[in-house]
């Protein structure tokens, strides 16, 4: 597997080349991160710049074959874009740890989607 990353910190080069990374840029590149990637994990801490850093705009820049997986917190990623892409075919699947409203709701159409883990 060829793994890319951003970082939202400075890390050396050597640093995520003895990890086997492939490259590593800053959030400039998370752009090109996206469009690359078939499946996007999300470590970061939940801060006023990461908040919703994963939305309609950035969704759009996904393959519509990859996976979103979030693992971190739930306000990365808005939701309503979330949904729409996976019902829309936009983007193929998500494995979820996190949502925005903990617990999530019942009736919150992420925890009934078959694409959805």
């Amino acid at each position: 597997m060829r793994v890319i990353a951003v970082d939202v910190l400075p890390v050396a080069t050597e640093v995520w080349q003895g990890l086997g990374v492939a490259w590593c840029g800053d959030l400039s590149k998370l752009d090109q991160l996206l469009a690359e990637s078939d499946y996007v994990s999300l470590h970061t801490p939940l801060t006023p710049e990461t908040k919703h850093l994963i939305n309609k705009d950035t969704l759009s820049k996904m393959k519509p074959t990859a996976y979103l997986v979030n693992i971190a917190r739930g306000g990365i990623v808005d939701e309503t874009a979330l949904i729409e892409a996976l019902q829309t075919g936009r983007l193929r699947g998500a494995g979820l740890d996190v949502f925005e409203v903990e617990p999530p709701d019942p009736s919150n159409p992420l925890l009934h989607m078959d694409n959805v883990i």
